[in-house]
């Protein structure tokens, strides 16, 4: 009996495990997306800024 508990218990500790595993593989991922589109967002502005300022100098 003590061994089929013993199996449970460690067949929910590895459950627990790969959903801990999955979490953080997911966090990772969504990181990376936010890293991403932080850089696009930030080479955008830098364009952006880089016209407004073609646009003044000519006024």
């Amino acid at each position: 009996m003590s061994k089929v508990k013993t199996t449970d218990i460690k067949n929910q500790f590895v459950k627990m495990l790969n959903r801990t595993q999955q979490q953080i593989t997911d966090t990772k991922t969504r990181k990376a997306v936010t890293l991403d589109m932080y850089n696009r967002d930030l080479q955008q502005l830098h364009k952006d800024q880089e016209r407004l300022l073609k646009i003044i100098d000519k006024l």
